[in-house]
């Protein structure tokens, strides 16, 4: 190592002073912000995954049904059943309702889905619901049956995977057209 006599360091001096300082590591505050940027970025890591775990977790009816009665219990075809439901709303979700009627010679008729947006507080209620029947439903026995899909508010997940309730099938008697 050669001394000037101005001081200067060579080109020499400096690239190993650099070397030295990158195997010493960075200095003290440096060291803290590293630090500091590391923990913050695993603590945002974990947050997002719980957040995630938290929305594929909430698999919770919205709604308990607790009856439901069949107000029309022989249709012709073309005619609404009509069904009175008694429920309990848990939480305010939106709603898809598809239905099916397995007429009289058991060919499934699909009807929806039916989108309903949230409406209502939390609590009990009794509504009743017609749902439409094809016109051209073979006479005889058959049943209604009812798939709602929920997709409550705050929960992105459900857009893609909603919590599903099939209700219990009603039976039905489709009498032949007049």
């Amino acid at each position: 190592m050669s001394i000037h006599a101005d001081d200067t360091p060579t080109t020499d001096e400096i690239f190993y002073a650099r070397a030295l300082a990158i195997l010493v590591g960075p200095g003290r505050r440096m060291a803290a912000f590293m630090r500091f940027c590391n923990l913050a970025y695993w603590f945002s890591v974990m947050a997002a995954l719980g957040w995630l775990a938290s929305q594929a977790l909430d698999r919770q009816q919205p709604v308990v049904v607790h009856r439901e009665t069949l107000l029309s219990p022989r249709i012709r075809p073309g005619e609404p059943v009509r069904v009175s439901y008694e429920i309990s709303r848990l939480r305010t979700c939106s709603t898809d309702l598809s239905w099916a009627l397995y007429d009289g010679a058991q060919e499934i008729h699909s009807f929806g889905p039916a989108h309903v947006e949230a409406a209502g507080l939390p609590g009990r209620e009794t509504f009743t619901r017609a749902w439409a029947t094809p016109a051209n439903a073979a006479p005889g026995e058959g049943h209604l049956r009812v798939v709602l899909a929920f997709q409550c508010p705050g929960n992105y997940l459900q857009a893609l995977y909603p919590v599903a309730l099939v209700l219990p099938d009603l039976p039905v008697v489709i009498e032949p057209r007049r």
